[in-house]
């Protein structure tokens, strides 16, 4: 039996999510076109009615089962079964436009890109103190040296939700999901992508709709956000192990410069973690991209193991170390 390629494989990853998966699924259903979009679920050990929900699918749509081993490991077990040609990851707990099939048809058909990046939607919880805007990009093609210094300045998401993947080029690139990382997979997955894409295309089209359901004005999110900077740190060692080799002096400062607003700052404010820091830091030989002293000073502290523990000691018995 010959398998006939498809022009979209729809991966969504489920573990436990039986109080929203109905949603997601009639929204599917009612609007893809079978022969040309296959619908893959990768039932993560659920222990919940998740598993029930999928069986009643089971005739429109491709059900793997595994032993609980986390999304993005499901997510890649999706992607080595896709039989598109593009690669759309979908979050179960989220929801999409009932047109979003015919506005991702429109494009599909693009020979070149190797991402298409489109809208989405924010459902932003009332009571958050920070609220994510919704995804709005201008209709343009990045080509070459373009793409990661417009993705990086201008679309910096970490969400993979909103771009169609082209098969090909991940396989090809050997992109895939870090399974050793607990939190920020996207983050480290879409570096890999657009440090390596050759083309992308950004389009002025919503076709998801993101629930960002946190309340990040309690003091739990609070304090298991500071809990969370190990991990933060685990992801800043896959991104830079991963991409300072093929970037040159111009993108690497640019990846450095994101290290910086996504955990050095943290860590300079919890030195707690320095230590953790420096060690993944020296270990990819990274270099801190700012000048002036105050810069230099934290310079010296990310390569230098023993002044970081000095910088560490001081700060825990002085509380009014000044800020650097």
């Amino acid at each position: 039996m010959i398998m006939v390629r498809k022009k979209l494989s729809i991966i969504i990853p489920c573990y436990n999510v039986d109080d929203n998966l109905n949603i997601l699924m009639s929204v599917i259903l009612s609007s893809y076109d079978k022969s040309l979009t296959e619908v893959i679920c990768i039932d993560d050990g659920s222990t919940d009615g998740t598993s029930e929900i999928l069986n009643k699918y089971s005739d429109r749509i491709k059900i793997i089962k595994l032993e609980h081993s986390g999304v993005s490991a499901a997510r890649n077990v999706g992607l080595n079964s896709a039989n598109g040609e593009w690669i759309w990851f979908v979050d179960a707990d989220d929801l999409l436009f009932d047109d979003s099939f015919k506005t991702i048809k429109k494009y599909w058909d693009n020979k070149t890109s190797d991402v298409l990046f489109f809208g989405a939607k924010v459902i932003n919880n009332p009571m958050a103190e920070k609220k994510i805007k919704d995804i709005e990009p201008k209709n343009e093609i990045f080509v070459g040296k373009e793409v990661f210094s417009n993705w990086i300045n201008r679309y910096h998401h970490p969400f993979v939700w909103n771009c169609l993947y082209r098969t090909e080029f991940l396989r090809n690139k050997d992109i895939r999901f870090a399974n050793n990382l607990h939190v920020g997979e996207d983050m480290a997955f879409q570096m890999s992508v657009f440090t390596r894409a050759e083309e992308v295309e950004t389009i002025n089209s919503y076709i998801y709709i993101y629930r960002y359901l946190i309340n990040n004005k309690s003091i739990m999110y609070n304090a298991l956000n500071n809990n969370l900077i190990p991990l933060h740190i685990q992801v800043l060692d896959v991104v830079l192990k991963q991409n300072t080799r093929i970037l040159d002096k111009h993108d690497c400062n640019l990846l450095y410069e994101w290290a910086n607003r996504y955990v050095i700052e943290s860590c300079f404010k919890n030195p707690q973690y320095l230590s953790l820091l420096v060690k993944v830091w020296r270990k990819n030989r990274a270099k801190y991209p700012y000048k002036g002293f105050k810069n230099r000073i934290k310079a010296i502290l990310l390569y230098s193991r023993l002044f970081s523990y000095f910088y560490m000691v001081y700060k825990k018995f002085n509380t009014k170390t000044p800020k650097i």
